[in-house]
């Protein structure tokens, strides 16, 4: 399937007002109509993104609620314990918090993440570790969105929770504090933000609620423009601001481990630098079930330690290359020289050699080169409960596709074009079949719309266009 091109119509009078208004010329207007509706403050906070201009967080749903309990937490001296998503967006989320918990004098909260040898996100398994720690308020960051069943468990232990997240809520919701702004009835204007993004606001909110407490929580905005840009999150709206400052904050940092890593590589952070070179870099350990790599790279100061963490996740890192591209070009092969191996509408792999944290990875590269939406599954291990990702090309929301179908599996959970789970290993052909029916109408057509903003003159791209 190609690619369709759909050029959105121009909206002329609205070029030549924004031409004159913001002194550029006729084709840089009309990107700057096509892509903030033809809004002149939104085009003035595109071209010039401000923190200033960020939106009020106690706009979003339950953040006062969420606020006044961790300021009573961090008062009462009661045991606060934070389970991370183990992916940098997770990690520098858990940075953030622990940024401004240091600030108000709070006691280091006991961190978890899923390890290797667990099943996807949170369990009741952890839920008990948290118990057993005294801890009296659970947070969850980047995760918990869909984990009713484990957070009732600690709810029933005595814990107040609060779900910071950015994920697709499911049909029923945990019986928590829930900021997250994709949930219903949230009148927060701005639906994108990372998980980490979700964070910073929520910091922001309880510095506004309580001034006193810390420096300012912006002095972890280049936390927060990585673990944005690694999420591939859109750079719009408040994540334009956010990624902007946080870059600028970037080329002096003062976090140990970013600071080594940018001198160590020569890198001139810029969001290419970030999504090409420092999160494929930093996300790496967590596929290889040596998460607390990152999070020593997140957490530590000693720079001993730093270089030698650096090291062994560039060591790692060399591995996953290496790793991915001989299974793209073995799964490559096998899909282009065997028809009966893809579905229909969808491709669906399971296999001993994959690494489960190379799923997602492998999965993106299949779709970019198959056009359709992928599904890989590590069976690796023998285990009687696997983990897969999938991810679609954009043609479809594959996640909502999927999501009618969450009770054959054991963890499922992401974004409408990518998401991971766990199921049991009985239900998998179950799983491909249900797919399968449900992606039915959707494939062998047309491929996705590309939506151009613009269409010129090859010969009109020169260095003064571009800059």
């Amino acid at each position: 399937m190609k690619d369709r091109w759909v050029v959105t119509p121009a909206d002329q009078e609205k070029i030549t007002e924004f031409a004159g208004r913001f002194n550029v010329d006729n084709r840089l207007a009309a990107l700057l109509v096509q892509r903030t509706g033809g809004d002149p403050l939104r085009a003035e906070s595109f071209l010039q993104p401000d923190l200033s201009a960020l939106h009020d967080p106690f706009l979003m749903k339950n953040m006062e609620e969420a606020v006044e309990r961790i300021v009573r937490a961090v008062k009462g001296r009661d045991k606060i314990g934070v389970f991370a998503d183990s992916d940098i967006d997770g990690l520098s989320s858990y940075t953030v918090l622990w940024t401004l918990l240091k600030g108000m004098g709070c006691p280091h909260p006991f961190l978890r993440y899923t390890r290797d040898d667990e099943d996807y996100g949170l369990s009741c398994a952890i839920i008990d570790e948290f118990a057993q720690k005294g801890v009296g308020l659970l947070i969850t960051l980047d995760t918990g969105i869909r984990d009713t069943d484990e957070i009732k468990k600690a709810r029933e232990k005595g814990m107040d929770v609060i779900v910071v997240d950015h994920h697709e809520p499911g049909e029923g919701l945990p019986d928590a504090i829930i900021v997250n702004p994709k949930q219903r009835d949230c009148p927060y204007p701005f639906r994108n933000l990372a998980g980490v993004g979700v964070t910073y606001k929520l910091c922001r909110a309880i510095q506004q609620y309580a001034p006193t407490y810390g420096d300012s929580i912006d002095s972890t905005l280049d936390l927060v423009a990585l673990g944005t840009i690694a999420d591939i999150m859109p750079l719009e709206d408040e994540n334009r601001a956010i990624v902007r400052h946080g870059l600028e904050k970037m080329r002096s940092t003062t976090h140990p481990g970013l600071r080594m890593l940018i001198k160590k590589n020569r890198l001139e952070p810029g969001s290419r630098a970030v999504a090409w070179s420092v999160a494929p870099l930093l996300n790496t350990p967590g596929r290889f079930g040596r998460t607390e790599l990152t999070e020593r790279f997140f957490l530590s100061g000693d720079e001993q330690e730093l270089l030698a963490v650096l090291k062994e996740i560039e060591s790692l890192n060399s591995e996953r290359k290496k790793n991915i591209v001989e299974l793209y070009e073995r799964f490559h092969c096998k899909l282009s020289n065997d028809g009966t191996i893809a579905g229909k509408n969808f491709i669906f792999i399971e296999d001993e050699q994959i690494p489960d944290g190379l799923c997602g990875l492998l999965a993106n590269r299949l779709v970019d080169a198959f056009n359709k939406p992928v599904i890989v599954v590590s069976r690796a291990d023998g285990k009687e409960v696997v983990k897969g990702s999938g991810r679609s090309d954009g043609s479809i929301n594959f996640f909502s596709t999927v999501e009618p179908h969450g009770d054959l599996f054991e963890k499922l959970g992401g974004h409408a074009q990518a998401f991971g789970f766990s199921a049991r290993v009985e239900r998998l052909d179950e799983i491909k079949k249900a797919i399968e029916e449900g992606l039915e109408g959707h494939g062998g057509g047309p491929g996705p719309e590309v939506h151009i903003d613009l269409e010129i003159e090859l010969s009109e791209i020169r260095d003064e266009f571009v800059q």
